[in-house]
């Protein structure tokens, strides 16, 4: 009897022993993860480039939300687009720094990408010099050709394949149609990738029942510099896409365009909790060029 209870012993010990590591394992490696703050890349207006995923530390994370606050201060001070460009370019750089350009992409090609590769400034000048009048007449809160950097929450990226899929799924109850939907879907998302000026990417600010987007947005173009902060919607005369949740009674939930043509990056922060980033909005920011934008303020 002795023996068989001295046998179980040791068996319960070698497991004590075997499991007790991995727990403890596990428990520091949940507390690690806990610490860090997921941040996605993306490169918008132009196929072709993976995705980057990377987590920062809090420390790296403060550090670049500090770069943020700064960048933004720097981008306040300037008056014209080409005391923009190297502001945008240094921006490139400092993401590089923390590995978050987006896979495949080079910091060279970047650069040129979110400064308006694909507008061609001669021409700009030119509009500039034909349309004077019909420039300046143009409301405060528009924006064409122009460079753009934001920093807000309920803010969604749409392609042309998205917004003909769901174009149909609003005006279309024939399945057959929607199948059509699906395969138009890929193809025109395939179609962005032959496409430099990605006409129909676009930035909506404020969804989910006109819950305004918070945040800031500046844009250096054809008509000045402007500057949006706090509460704030897109207002292109443009559609929103919408979706209802529940079928046909359902709640629907309208999107708001802000900018059209958008060609650039888009980053976000993603939080432990799927709910809170539904509910709340996560943040984005954004760094690239539009054709179009208008956003208005609210309290």
């Amino acid at each position: 009897m002795i023996r068989k209870w001295l046998a179980i012993g040791i068996i319960l010990l070698f497991l004590g022993v075997t499991i007790a590591p991995t727990i403890n394992f596990n428990t520091v490696k949940a507390s690690q993860d806990d610490d860090l703050v997921e941040v996605t890349t993306q490169a918008c207006g132009i196929q072709g480039y993976g995705n980057t995923t990377v987590k920062l530390t809090r420390e790296q994370y403060q550090n670049l939300e500090q770069y943020l606050v700064e960048f933004r201060a720097r981008l306040n001070q300037t008056t014209t687009r080409e005391e923009a460009v190297p502001i945008f370019k240094d921006a490139v750089v400092e993401l590089d720094k923390y590995g978050l350009l987006p896979e495949g992409i080079s910091v060279k090609y970047t650069q040129k990408l979110v400064t308006g590769l694909y507008q061609h400034q001669n021409i700009i000048r030119h509009l500039k010099t034909l349309l004077p009048h019909q420039l300046s007449t143009q409301e405060d809160n528009g924006n064409i050709f122009c460079l753009i950097a934001g920093y807000t929450d309920h803010t969604t990226f749409e392609n042309p394949g998205g917004l003909f899929f769901n174009w149909l799924y609003r005006y279309s109850d024939n399945i057959l149609l929607l199948g059509i939907g699906l395969y138009m879907y890929f193809f025109l998302t395939v179609f962005c990738w032959i496409n430099p000026f990605a006409m129909s990417n676009r930035i909506s600010l404020s969804h989910n029942g006109g819950v305004p987007s918070d945040g800031w947005v500046t844009t250096i173009g054809l008509l000045g510099i402007k500057k949006f902060q706090g509460n704030m919607r897109g207002a292109l005369p443009i559609d929103g896409t919408r979706w209802s949740m529940g079928g046909p009674s359902g709640d629907t939930s309208k999107k708001y365009p802000a900018a059209v043509g958008f060609v650039g990056l888009k980053i976000g922060i993603s939080t432990d909790d799927v709910f809170e980033d539904l509910i709340t909005g996560k943040f984005f920011m954004y760094l690239g060029s539009a054709i179009w934008t208008e956003i208005s303020t609210f309290n």
